[in-house]
């Protein structure tokens, strides 16, 4: 079973350490930044399962992250972390698009819950498209397999539908 790779973006290093390790520690392959600089580009190079981002970040917030991140690819999954529990800050990241909101100091098996959730909503949605995508002709049908008399049967019908 392969790991699943979250983005952590947290300024505090020491609970970047704490998260990165513990993640790590429960399977997840993590990449860790300190700030919002570089997420893009990383996300874009290869886009993780779900991402774990601090709302208050210098510079660039994790807000104005989250919504650049939607924007570029809107099937990416974000929690949203914050020391500071004010509800407009949730809603507002619920309303922009992300997965989940949790308050710090957040339980390790409760934001173990919601990665693996936000990254099997993720799998979902791109086994979605993909099958989206092959009933649109849009990308590869499998090959229908066998000699024996009813797959020619088959076939003969798929063709007067076709």
């Amino acid at each position: 079973m392969r790991k699943l790779k979250v983005h952590l973006v947290e300024d505090d290093s020491t609970l970047r350490t704490v998260l990165a390790r513990e993640l790590g520690a429960l399977g997840f392959e993590v990449v860790a930044f300190p700030t919002a600089e570089g997420v893009l580009d990383a996300v874009r190079a290869s886009a993780p399962d779900a991402l774990l981002i601090d709302l208050r970040l210098p510079g660039k917030s994790g807000l104005e992250l989250l919504r650049e991140l939607l924007a570029q690819d809107p099937m990416t999954q974000v929690v949203m972390l914050t020391g500071h529990g004010a509800v407009p800050d949730a809603v507002e990241s619920m309303r922009v698009g992300a997965h989940d909101f949790l308050t710090k100091p957040a339980r390790l098996d409760v934001l173990e819950q919601v990665l693996r959730r936000a990254a099997e909503k993720r799998a979902l949605a791109l086994e979605n498209r993909r099958l989206r995508r092959v009933i649109d002709g849009q990308g590869p049908t499998p090959e229908l397999i066998g000699d024996s008399a009813p797959m020619h049967e088959l076939r003969r019908v798929i063709e007067r539908v076709a």
